[in-house]
């Protein structure tokens, strides 16, 4: 019973107000609304106004107007048919379908960050903008007395037609979405469309990295519609503040900085027609202390830390040795993590010459000091006996000799240091080299070294004859001398040049 009785209460609702009269001005308004989820569920309301027998109709907008946006657009899509699938007409009645819609982007760049080398991309973060007019949703013709707002905000994109714009060298990206979609739409009076929407992206960016770590990379960014060609649609950029760069945005790229940014036109043929593009380039010039400490000044104190080699004794065999090849694989080492973050490419890059050449700083020192060691331990010569180096470096010399034993000191610089040949008293003629004498014979003489900068040289004969030693130490001492002067100044000279024709990159 309650129900017939709340069933009949609603049509009869209904019923009032689907029909109603003004008697005051004889205007009689007719509001037709169906239950449809459709979102042109409101139709436009008509006026029938009877004068002098004569009935006129016409589009008027609804109470409600101002008080809904959605109400004023819904009123305008009726008004003129509109179909979101078809562009709106251009301003040139001259061309088909008054020519192509005239689109003006700008940009504004968030963040700029992850310049990846070796897969030659970035990731940016930015607000696109996009401005059109699309003359069926301008509403100063249903609002003469200027009640309504300079604009509407449109939260669904979906109920209006937009260009199909894409990004040409986008690799990946997304919307944001968080907590609602980062995206929206303003309709003004003249039917100006503005469009924005925030997106993240990684775009690819071939990179030249000749000059790396002191290179400078042009990255660029191409818009262009994926459907429409240019009688369609053509691209323009805003005259004034086409890009925008947020506050903060050197923070985001740390290793990079901003040099220089242009806008232009990338218009392309292709298979299915001419398209507009846009093409936004921007220079990143690379930070250049970060390597400066971590690289060049590290493998510099190293090569130079290699130099010292020419200081010690020509006899620091193990300290000579451990110096240079704990040098060169630290140095190794430090390459191979720099070039584990670069592409393999086929031309040489300004690091792969310092690495280079200070590796061969290093590897040269252990050449010289292998040159060294081996003139130093060179056989001694003579004249009239057998002398050899014995394990422990001393020289011995096999003799007869039956006379009383004596002892002479030398002095082991003037033997190894004396250029020219030294003369050794000798034994007497009676000694026969084909007979071989046991080094334990009680008439061997023997150079033994007393441990304070002397040589004994221990005999049983008075001398009679002479023997010419020719000892390799003071040529080995000599070279040592040239290197220390050689190598530092080749080493300045290089970075003088390297530094000449790398480093201009970063003066610029």
């Amino acid at each position: 019973m309650l129900l017939s009785y709340l069933y009949s209460t609603l049509m009869l609702w209904n019923t009032t107000v689907a029909s109603h009269e003004n008697k005051e001005n004889g205007i009689k308004i007719v509001n037709n609304y169906n239950n449809s989820k459709d979102i042109f569920s409101t139709k436009p309301v008509i006026l029938n106004k009877e004068s002098n027998n004569e009935k006129k109709s016409k589009i008027i907008k609804p109470p409600s107007l101002s008080s809904s946006n959605m109400n004023v657009i819904k009123t305008l899509l009726i008004k003129t048919n509109y179909d979101p699938l078809l562009r709106p007409p251009g301003d040139d009645p001259t061309k088909p379908r008054n020519g192509p819609v005239k689109v003006v982007v700008n940009i504004l760049l968030r963040s700029l960050s992850h310049v990846n080398e070796a897969n030659m991309e970035y990731t940016v973060q930015l607000t696109y903008r996009q401005m059109f007019i699309d003359s069926r949703l301008a509403y100063a013709t249903i609002d003469p007395n200027n009640e309504l707002p300079d604009f509407f905000i449109i939260t669904n994109e979906h109920i209006l037609w937009k260009p199909d714009s894409f990004f040409q060298n986008e690799k990946n990206g997304h919307r944001h979405d968080i907590d609602k979609p980062n995206v929206f739409m303003r309709v003004h009076r003249n039917g100006t469309i503005l469009y924005s929407v925030r997106l993240s992206m990684i775009l690819s960016c071939p990179m030249h990295l000749q000059y790396y770590p002191m290179d400078v990379q042009t990255c660029t960014m191409d818009i262009a519609s994926y459907a429409y060609t240019v009688d369609d649609i053509i691209y323009f950029w805003k005259d004034e503040n086409a890009i925008q760069f947020k506050d903060g945005l050197a923070r985001s790229l740390p290793q990079f900085r901003i040099s220089n940014y242009s806008t232009g036109y990338c218009t392309s043929k292709t298979n299915t027609g001419e398209y507009s593009c846009l093409r936004f380039s921007f220079q990143m010039k690379r930070e250049f202390g970060f390597y400066l400490l971590h690289l060049y000044l590290p493998s510099s104190m190293m090569v130079i830390i290699s130099f010292i080699s020419f200081w010690l004794d020509p006899t620091s065999v193990p300290g000579r040795v451990t110096l240079g090849i704990t040098t060169l694989l630290t140095l190794t080492t430090k390459s191979s993590g720099i070039n584990s973050k670069l592409p393999p490419v086929s031309y040489i890059k300004a690091i792969d010459v310092w690495i280079g050449i200070c590796t061969t700083f290093i590897f040269a020192v252990l050449i010289e000091f292998a040159f060294v060691t081996f003139l130093y331990n060179r056989k001694i010569s003579r004249e009239h006996s057998s002398g050899e180096y014995d394990d422990s470096g001393l020289v011995q010399i096999e003799k007869q000799s039956s006379i009383t034993r004596r002892i002479i000191n030398i002095n082991k610089d003037e033997l190894r240091e004396r250029p020219s040949d030294i003369s050794i008293p000798m034994l007497d003629s009676g000694y026969n080299e084909s007979t071989g004498i046991s080094p334990t014979d009680a008439n061997a003489i023997r150079f033994q070294d007393n441990g304070l900068g002397s040589l004994k040289w221990v005999t049983n004969i008075p001398p009679i004859q002479y023997m010419t030693i020719k000892y390799g130490g003071p040529k080995a001492k000599r070279l040592d001398r040239y290197c220390r002067i050689l190598f530092p100044t080749l080493f300045l000279i290089f970075n003088i040049c390297y530094w000449l024709t790398f480093g201009k990159q970063q003066l610029q």
